[in-house]
């Protein structure tokens, strides 16, 4: 059976070999989404495996806010 779980770990794993090509990514997420804790802790992770690389900034929004393109830029 696929779970939540699952999809988080897996989703987790992709991202860790997307920042293989990003030496400072940044991050942007929402407080308590498990999604976005589990991106965050793999790019926390990766860094510190890494000394090439640094998270150059770290932005947190409430769970119910909704992104826009002022968010991002």
């Amino acid at each position: 059976m696929y779970t939540a779980e699952r999809s988080i770990v897996d989703l987790a794993t992709v991202f860790g070999e997307l920042l293989a090509d990003y030496d400072r990514p940044a991050f942007v997420g929402k407080a308590a989404d498990l999604y976005s804790i589990a991106i965050f802790g793999k790019m926390q992770e990766v860094v510190s495996l890494n000394p090439n690389k640094a998270l150059v900034h770290e932005q947190w929004f409430a769970g119910d806010h909704r992104y826009t393109a002022a968010d991002i830029d």
